[in-house]
């Protein structure tokens, strides 16, 4: 919308030019008859380069504007009724060209191309041909001059927030002022004029503003608005062409209006992207709702569209070039390059949701209704979901009162007012039944206002704060397209996974891990590592050979809690500049060294990040408030034990000595909080013991895959080996199952409780398990 308004107002102003001189066109004129510049009637026009930079950058006043169309529209007025051309009534471009080199432009000649760019803006704006321009056109175009000016004065407040150049805050209300003023004006614009042609294309346009910023830029004027709009005009292009298709034929006001509202309604998003979203689409209520109401209204555009009224598809290569676009002028802050979004949407769309194609991607070009249809209906359970927990309000709520809430929200009335079709209404009703069983679960994953998953043994002191809820439910949404994608149902709440679905899922999102520095790209498809983490090492989770919604949603939130938000808290405390001074003081190394990791972040020193590690413990792991106890209260040698056997589980094969990379640090921040997972889970006294009983408790879910290490495959003797490797941390053969049986007939016999485990029991049985894993003695690579 930018690009139409000034080029209203540049194109008007330019065609002063064409007017304020020739009074005879095709008439000898004598020395009295040369009307100059200077002329009191045509003084006035020398405003007009000042008056459309000052227009552009939001410093025009009432006070500059309206003298400058006055001073317009008075010499339209006296071009028209004092001049004559070589055509009956009527003007050429070789007319207007001849004339003003006559009299205007004494040193530069109108190119040929630009007047006829001007003859095709007025054909579009208001009719007849653009080999011309006639009399009563003029008279038309004086006439267009007053709302013209009437709504250049009501915009002008605004300009600085339409072209983004507002440099104090701007409210979701101020935009909504901004935008409701943009489309009145531009509503009353149209109806002034007939819109004849819909096939001026952008191409044409880009050519005409090009043509007329090197024009003007050789008479001194300022050009930097030309320039601007023309470099906006391919990524108006592309977006037109997703909405529009390539050739979009628009007839009569309504087809007009519409996609005049379209316009203005993808505008608004970009700016409530830009002023509100850019910062973080779901870190306030504020921009929670932002994004919300976005979302729905982005998709309403889509569903009812141009394009997908009249062909039912919006091509990828439509798509593809939006993203070309955006990219290329870097308009968001995102390290993915062109060719990995462009398959990671086409992933979303046929992967997660085509209930049909379930991933097959052969032959498919565009988004079609029924991908449509289900993005609306992921996205109307997730403002279901926010519904919910907006009904709390901003303040901390524990997790006992959330239950309660959740158990009596109205689900259906909050449904009714989303959707109306039965079908969908059912939907919705199921997936909040499953989300309801999320939240109310007994051990559930809480985040921190940090964004950390809180693993602690007292579940009845975890808080819901504002933050923890909208990151729930963006875990949730997560993981509903996971389950979509990879389940084997198409309903997430009762689909399972197992390990080929996250084989195939790492094989397909191996690029986008990478280029985010997520992946290691040395090591191979870790798809089955991570099937046996979320199976193993979750709150729900139960070691058999599937993995449910429950355990997804959990391993997911780890991910992003241990792997985003703790390592990266690590990472950052260990490259601060004062980080490496402190150690040099105290160890006499400092963290970093020259040495470049595979994500290029430097290697650190393993002396420093083992002495910082235990330094800042309580701070790096905040969420992890019985392990920080648990750390603080060991003596050097034990924490030495504590370290050695963390860093024999979290280094591989890659991994150099005495050096610590970023891919050991982020496994061995995934190792606490696996291992802070299993202990909170069984320590069901909160003693920070795990007794008999409570490891016993624990050997279900590791049942099948110890089965693989023992020399007897019945469970009665797996779970001892089971046991056996948590009290000895060391793989058990047939001989020390014997001895541990023989232990326990003496604690039965003498009354002892027995043998208890500790957080370096645990933390021994993950250094064995990966032993092995590595060494092949079972089957999981």
């Amino acid at each position: 919308m930018r690009f139409n308004r000034n080029l209203l107002l540049i194109g008007l102003a330019s065609v002063v030019g064409f007017s304020g001189c020739s009074r005879f066109l095709n008439e000898d004129r004598r020395k009295d008859q040369v009307i100059e510049l200077s002329d009191e009637k045509f003084r006035c026009l020398e405003d007009w380069p000042a008056v459309i930079r000052d227009f552009t950058e939001g410093n025009a006043a009432e006070r500059q504007i309206r003298p400058a169309f006055r001073c317009l529209s008075n010499a339209l007025t006296y071009f028209q009724e004092n001049t004559k051309g070589s055509m009956p009534e009527a003007y050429t471009e070789k007319d207007l060209r001849d004339f003003f080199g006559r009299y205007f432009l004494k040193q530069t000649n109108i190119p040929p191309a630009l007047a006829q760019g001007f003859l095709r803006l007025k054909q579009v704006l208001f009719g007849g041909s653009d080999q011309f321009v006639t009399k009563s056109e003029l008279i038309r175009v004086v006439g267009f001059l007053q709302p013209l000016e009437d709504q250049a004065v009501l915009l002008a407040p605004y300009v600085r927030v339409y072209t983004t150049q507002e440099m104090t805050a701007v409210d979701a209300q101020r935009i909504d002022v901004a935008i409701h003023q943009l489309r009145s004006s531009l509503q009353n614009l149209m109806h002034q004029v007939e819109l004849v042609r819909s096939d001026y294309n952008f191409d044409e346009a880009q050519d005409f503003l090009s043509l007329l910023a090197d024009f003007v830029r050789g008479a001194s004027a300022p050009v930097d608005t030309f320039d601007l709009i023309s470099e906006w005009l391919p990524v108006i292009q592309s977006v037109k062409q997703v909405f529009f298709g390539d050739r979009a034929s628009l007839r009569g006001t309504r087809e007009w209006t519409e996609a005049l509202n379209t316009v203005i309604d993808l505008y608004d998003l970009g700016l409530r992207y830009h002023y509100i979203m850019s910062a973080g689409l779901f870190d306030t209520p504020e921009r929670m709702t932002t994004a919300l109401k976005s979302g729905d209204k982005l998709l309403s555009l889509l569903e009812n569209s141009h394009q997908m009224r009249s062909t039912g598809r919006l091509p990828f290569r439509y798509l593809d070039e939006v993203i070309d676009q955006v990219l290329v002028r870097k308009l968001i802050n995102q390290p993915l390059s062109a060719n990995t979004i462009k398959g990671l949407y086409r992933k979303v769309v046929i992967g997660m949701m085509d209930p049909v194609r379930r991933g097959d991607t052969r032959g498919a070009d565009a988004i079609e209704q029924v991908h449509l249809v289900s993005i609306r209906r992921e996205f109307n359970i997730f403002r279901l979901n926010q519904v919910f927990f907006d009904s709390l309000g901003e303040r901390p709520v524990g997790h006992r009162t959330l239950q309660v809430e959740a158990r009596r929200f109205d689900a259906k009335a909050a449904i009714r007012k989303l959707v109306k079709d039965p079908i969908e209404e059912e939907a919705l009703l199921a997936a909040w039944t499953k989300f309801r069983s999320l939240v109310t679960k007994d051990r559930p994953a809480v985040f921190d206002t940090g964004g950390r998953v809180q693993v602690q043994g007292d579940v009845s002191t975890l808080t819901w704060v504002w933050k923890a809820r909208a990151r729930f439910n963006v875990m949730h949404l997560l993981t509903r397209g996971f389950m979509l994608g990879y389940g084997d149902s198409g309903d997430p709440s009762t689909a399972h996974c197992n390990e080929q679905s996250l084989i195939r899922w790492y094989a397909d999102f191996t690029d986008f891990g990478a280029e985010l520095k997520a992946f290691d790209p040395r090591a191979e498809n870790s798809g089955a590592r991570s099937f046996r983490e979320a199976s193993f090492f979750t709150f729900s989770g139960d070691g058999n050979d599937r993995v449910n919604m429950d355990e997804m949603f959990e391993f997911i939130s780890l991910l992003f809690s241990a792997g985003l938000e703790n390592a990266n808290t690590l990472r950052e405390h260990m490259d601060d500049p004062t980080t490496d001074a402190y150690s040099l003081g105290y160890s006499g190394v400092v963290c970093k060294t020259d040495r470049p990791d595979v994500f290029g972040l430097p290697m650190l020193n393993e002396v420093c990040f083992k002495n910082e590690l235990r330094r800042t413990f309580g701070k790096a792991f905040v969420n992890l408030p019985g392990l920080v106890t648990y750390v603080k209260g060991l003596n050097d040698a034990q924490w030495d034990e504590f370290y050695l056997h963390l860093m024999a589980a979290a280094k591989s094969s890659y991994s150099l000595a005495d050096l610590v990379d970023t891919s050991d640090l982020r496994t061995a921040v995934m190792i606490l909080h696996y291992m802070e997972v299993l202990f909170t889970t069984y320590d069901a006294n909160v003693d920070a013991i795990l007794s008999r009983e409570e490891l016993l408790a624990a050997a279900p879910r590791f049942i099948p895959f110890l089965r693989e290490l023992s020399p007897v495959k019945s469970d009665k003797f797996v779970t001892e080996a089971f046991l056996d490797l948590v009290y000895k941390g060391e793989r058990p053969g047939a001989w020390s199952m014997t001895q541990h049986g023989a232990g326990r007939l003496w604690g039965w016999v003498s009354g002892s409780s027995g043998s208890t485990a500790d957080r370096l029991n645990i933390l021994r049985v993950f250094g064995n398990l990966k032993a092995e894993l590595e060494a092949g003695t079972v089957s999981t690579p």
